[in-house]
């Protein structure tokens, strides 16, 4: 996971990283593996950069209220799995959102984007 595409533009960069997590059944090993390379590339990416995270997390996001400002309230899952934890967590940490929550949708199998818009 040590590839991602920066763009740049005249006032600030882009940098879109590509996830392809584990399963929900996957060893509890493989998934830390792939977040902790997930964070260490996060750590190399200029903090200047808008970071936007996409792939297929193989999670499935709730309607918790705790995780609102990050999931928003259009989740089509009642309840998060640990994918979705995992996937939390590493959003909330680096102070990001899942997009795919926050705007009302048919029921569809799709990707989950997170980004964060940093101007610092």
């Amino acid at each position: 996971m040590n590839e991602y595409v920066l763009s740049r533009s005249r006032f600030f960069n882009v940098t879109f990283v590509c996830v392809y997590a584990p399963t929900e059944d996957a060893e509890e090993e493989k998934k830390d593996t792939i977040y902790g390379q997930l964070e260490n590339e996060m750590d190399n990416i200029s903090r200047q950069d808008v970071k936007i995270v996409l792939g297929n997390f193989n999670a499935k996001v709730g309607k918790e209220e705790a995780y609102r400002e990050t999931t928003g309230k259009e989740s089509l899952r009642d309840v998060t799995n640990d994918n979705g934890q995992r996937m939390i967590d590493f959003a909330m940490e680096n102070g990001m959102v899942v997009k795919s929550t926050w705007f009302q949708k048919k029921h569809k199998k799709g990707n989950v984007v997170l980004t964060r818009w940093s101007y610092s």
